[in-house]
């Protein structure tokens, strides 16, 4: 991927955003992905899903290990599950796309 990730790639055209290092409880089974483009030379992701609120298992990661470079995860969700997006980068917002199961 090249660019600023503004919108979802075509596979999740019917994703909803997210924000990032917020946690959510899903009313339904589904998919979460994490992207992020960062200019910092070191930056983690993170996906935490489990039956705590917030969430503390840690179920995908991705950092970025250069500057310039980018990081993506993602991980199926089961509904009744917390879930939460996890982004330690300062100065760069992640973005956080859920897409419900139908």
């Amino acid at each position: 991927m090249s660019g600023i990730v503004s919108s979802p790639p075509v596979r999740l055209r019917n994703a909803v955003l997210l924000n990032e290092n917020t946690t959510y409880l899903a009313a339904s089974d589904g998919h979460l992905s994490v992207y992020l483009l960062s200019a910092d030379a070191y930056d983690i992701i993170r996906i935490k899903t489990d039956t705590s609120s917030p969430p503390v298992t840690t179920r995908a990661l991705d950092e970025v290990g250069s500057a310039n470079g980018s990081a993506g995860c993602s991980f199926s969700i089961k509904k009744g599950l917390y879930f939460e997006a996890m982004n330690d980068s300062a100065s760069i917002v992640a973005k956080v796309y859920w897409v419900p199961q139908k």
